[in-house]
């Protein structure tokens, strides 16, 4: 598997069971629950690291309400969720958390670090 999809399923169990985790970018036409997309932006050179790699990311959070106080409320418990599951999975370091609209929605973006090592 690549590092985006190892992140991806490395989250599902962390998360609650109702969201939805999405692997990869894509359009979000209809959405019905929180989602949590990853997508991997870059990838070098691990600092200090022979043969390993440093992938940086973009988790978003997307909150499916239209109503944009009931969207505020779960995304700020939700984001708070999603960090402590990302505290959780090894090799991973996010770096910032910030309110944005994607697509339609309103979410939150992380941005993070994930180092990999070469798997023979």
């Amino acid at each position: 598997m690549s590092a985006r999809k190892d992140l991806a399923a490395a989250l599902v169990p962390l998360l609650p069971k109702k969201w939805q985790v999405i692997d990869h970018d894509r359009n979000l036409d209809k959405l019905a629950v929180i989602a949590v997309l990853v997508s991997q932006r870059r990838i070098e050179p691990a600092p200090n690291a022979q043969g390993s790699h440093k992938g940086t990311f973009r988790v978003f959070i997307i909150d499916p309400h239209t109503d944009v106080a009931a969207a505020e409320d779960a995304l700020d418990d939700g984001v708070d969720t999603l960090l402590y599951a990302l505290d959780g999975v090894q090799a991973v370091r996010w770096t910032n958390a910030e309110k944005v609209i994607y697509q339609d929605f309103r979410a939150y973006q992380i941005t993070l670090e994930a180092f990999t090592e070469r798997k023979d």
